[in-house]
């Protein structure tokens, strides 16, 4: 576990910067970045509070900065992309510029998704140098972030890297209405004792829970001289369908509370996109060599541990 450590949270208030906040060591110091009250209308695309983060910075040597701030509406991003490009773009450059100015020797954590590579449709872990393309204005923020950090690396000798999530779910409040999708599928089979799935189901995920996501990010602040690379994915490794998902959310359903939830499939909607009918299976090995982090939950029990823990809610 990190002790002793000053870090600089950005969006702690979303599902994964939250749980960080809360499963972190108290005896680190965490300093809490908020963005309320916000001019939405007079953006500044070039400086996303620049002269606060300078000064955060400059005053605080903090050992780790993370960033899990991001704006997550896909087809807002795409009808608006100034807007999305100043919540997951200008604040990444005034972190990078603040730590280029002030010299830091802080580490950068940032985040990304595994969509950024666009379209896949694979049975297998993917080849760890795949390249694909974004295919919505989101994805592009995000592997722009993820390029531009790369770069000031090389100039500047920052200490940064990405962590690349992939369907994270668990305990936890997501700020956004239109994230949390995993979590949505199990509280209406749990609630309505309904699961809906789109198409035949088939379609490959690489599920994650969110404790083995707030472990992989500890052991990646304690381990940080030994990720050099731009990027890594988070990822389990391992690919379920949509419709074995279903399948074990029923199983313990079942064991828990002794029924089973009524699975439908449905036709795709008009206003689905070709990700959402994605097959996809993430490779952490890169990262599982240079830090030792493995996950610890199966999906199985991962949902046990979800379906148990989320009784306080209902």
């Amino acid at each position: 576990m990190i002790k002793n450590k000053k870090i600089l949270v950005f969006g702690s208030n979303g599902f994964i910067g939250s749980n960080f906040c809360q499963k972190i060591s108290p005896k680190n110091i965490i300093h809490k970045v908020s963005f309320k009250n916000q001019n939405l209308k007079n953006i500044n695309l070039g400086n996303y509070y620049f002269s606060d983060i300078y000064s955060l910075i400059k005053k605080n040597n903090f050992d780790y900065i993370l960033n899990f701030h991001a704006h997550t509406d896909i087809d807002y991003a795409n009808t608006y992309p100034k807007y999305d490009f100043f919540h997951n773009c200008s604040i990444t450059h005034s972190i990078i510029e603040a730590l280029i100015k002030n010299k830091s020797k802080s580490f950068f954590l940032n985040f990304g998704t595994v969509t950024q590579i666009g379209f896949t449709n694979i049975k297998n872990r993917i080849n760890y140098n795949f390249k694909g393309k974004p295919l919505n204005i989101f994805d592009l923020h995000k592997q722009y972030n993820e390029n531009y950090i790369s770069i000031n690396k090389k100039l500047f000798n920052l200490k940064a890297t990405t962590l690349r999530l992939s369907n994270v779910f668990g305990i936890g409040i997501a700020a956004s209405k239109n994230r949390g999708v995993i979590n949505k599928i199990i509280d209406k089979a749990i609630l309505e004792k309904k699961i809906n799935l789109f198409g035949n189901g088939n379609n490959i995920r690489d599920f994650i829970y969110i404790d083995d996501v707030i472990s992989g990010i500890i052991i990646a602040l304690k381990k940080f001289d030994k990720l050099n690379k731009d990027y890594y994915f988070l990822t389990s490794g391992k690919g379920k369908s949509l419709k074995q998902f279903a399948k074990i959310i029923n199983s313990q359903l079942l064991n828990i509370y002794g029924y089973n939830a009524i699975i439908k499939f449905q036709k795709w909607p008009n206003s689905s996109t070709i990700l959402d009918k994605r097959s996809f299976i993430g490779n952490p090995s890169s990262f599982e060599k240079a830090t030792g982090w493995k996950p610890r939950f199966s999906l199985k029990n991962a949902i046990k541990h979800y379906i148990n823990n989320k009784k306080e809610f209902y």
